[in-house]
């Protein structure tokens, strides 16, 4: 969504008379920002022209938040914890017809997942393949079923990268379903199966950002983004060789 640190975009689509849910290029019928304070620990709420307010409390004394994400089309919060717990809050966007409840958000349920030993860095979630990714501190990377209907994740696979560097940024391919992972310095390309297909040990300078295109016929790309030099570089999903870089300081 573009959004800052901390913050993430529930949106949920209007659903076709035939009952399926629209293209997510079509309008939105509900959407909220929820942002995590990271003073008092607290999740606020933005919902239309509404005044910004506290929802609920996300961190515990002991377990502060690291990482939140969210995906179009649904309306769960996924949020990564200091201790390596994954919890998905399920929220409900669209409370009875009263007046009082208009800009309330409903929740309307908490599932908690374990697996990592150390602090979640990032969080990919996919609705079209049905998986959340997360990237920890502790060298691992692990794939959740994620049953929107039962609304429970469940313990797929850990994915296997001989590197002990901390991952930090992970994203899930939308068309292949590949999942790309990378550290500061290095990154690999994996199938949905946790196969690695290629990986680069070597990128200068940091990696600060991370995305997979989505194109449904040709060739699909990585891209990298470096806050050091303003420079976006494109990679090949085949190989992860280099393709291009493309500059976005302009003079």
């Amino acid at each position: 969504f573009g959004l800052q640190p901390g913050t993430a975009c529930l949106v949920d689509f209007t659903k076709s008379s035939d009952g399926k849910e629209s293209d997510l290029s079509a309008a939105a019928s509900e959407a909220v920002i929820l942002s995590l304070d990271p003073i008092d620990g607290w999740l606020w709420l933005k919902r239309g022209e509404t005044a910004r307010r506290p929802l609920l409390p996300l961190e515990q004394p002991s377990d502060c938040v690291t990482s939140i994400a969210s995906v179009s089309g649904t309306t769960t919060l996924y949020v990564g914890y200091a201790s390596g717990k994954l919890k998905a809050f399920c929220f409900n966007l669209h409370p009875p017809s009263d007046p009082k409840s208009l800009h309330q958000l409903n929740l309307e349920g908490v599932q908690s997942a374990f697996g990592h030993r150390s602090a979640i860095n990032d969080i990919a979630v996919s609705r079209v393949w049905g998986i959340v990714v997360t990237a920890s501190n502790d060298g691992s990377a692990i794939v959740w079923d994620d049953a929107a209907a039962a609304r429970q994740l469940t313990y797929v696979r850990a994915i296997e990268w001989e590197t002990s560097k901390h991952h930090r940024l992970v994203k899930v391919g939308r068309s292949s379903g590949d999942i790309m992972i990378a550290t500061t310095n290095s990154m690999a390309l994996f199938t949905i199966n946790g196969t690695l297909v290629a990986s680069q040990e070597t990128v200068e300078p940091d990696i600060t950002s991370l995305d997979i295109s989505s194109q449904s016929v040709g060739i699909n790309v990585v891209a990298t983004g470096h806050a050091k030099t303003g420079i976006v570089k494109l990679w090949s999903t085949l190989d992860l060789s280099p393709l291009r870089d493309i500059p976005t300081h302009h003079p």
